[in-house]
């Protein structure tokens, strides 16, 4: 919740009574800070599940506050991680990882299943506290089924829900046959919302 004495607090509209000392919203939980915190990876508290839009204000130091913005929430929102336009992935055999420059000398084939990873799939069952991680007993799926598109062909989900890390998703998917060599897009669809397409290359 501090991380190189940066906070972050959340709440809902018509809680936060402009008294900055105040404050009593959720914490936000990081999962990185730049050298002069000029980002930061925080996740928003699973409390906030439900709400349209929350009130957000970064503390340095413990003494100086940021001004307060509202932004605004969704319950799905998927995007999946990218390194230079190539998804990020692991292959779900070797448990290698899979950056872009490993992808484009290595492509994916056929019947490969890869992990991909991404965020703002939703609600999962078995959800953690929030800014933990998931590490025991049933899996943290997500209540809404993820489907998986690479090359404009549906790729069978194995498996979606909360990797080991806090905030974060795993989806494990099984490369079509039938695709052309080359970059082929990979679109993820949850809570009748889409991504944006990353690419995956294929031989």
């Amino acid at each position: 919740m501090n991380l190189d004495g940066v906070t972050v607090s959340f709440d809902v509209p018509g809680a936060y009574d402009g008294k900055p000392a105040d404050y009593n919203g959720y914490p936000g939980y990081f999962t990185f800070v730049s050298q002069g915190g000029t980002q930061l990876n925080v996740q928003i508290p699973w409390e906030l599940q439900g709400a349209t839009s929350a009130l957000v204000k970064v503390t340095v130091d413990g003494t100086v506050d940021s001004n307060v913005v509202t932004i605004p929430l969704v319950t799905y929102a998927p995007q999946l991680f990218q390194n230079s336009g190539i998804v990020a992935a692991i292959d779900a055999t070797t448990y290698a990882a899979n950056p872009a420059a490993i992808w484009t000398s290595n492509p994916a084939h056929a019947g490969d299943v890869v992990e991909l990873y991404g965020n703002g799939l939703g609600p999962v069952n078995n959800q953690p506290a929030s800014g933990a991680k998931w590490s025991s007993g049933a899996l943290p799926t997500t209540k809404s089924p993820c489907t998986v598109t690479v090359g404009g062909q549906n790729a069978p989900v194995a498996y979606c829900g909360l990797s080991g890390y806090p905030g974060e998703y795993q989806i494990n998917v099984t490369v079509p046959a039938g695709l052309a060599a080359g970059n082929q897009p990979v679109v993820l669809t949850t809570g009748g919302v889409s991504s944006k397409a990353a690419s995956l290359p294929i031989k």
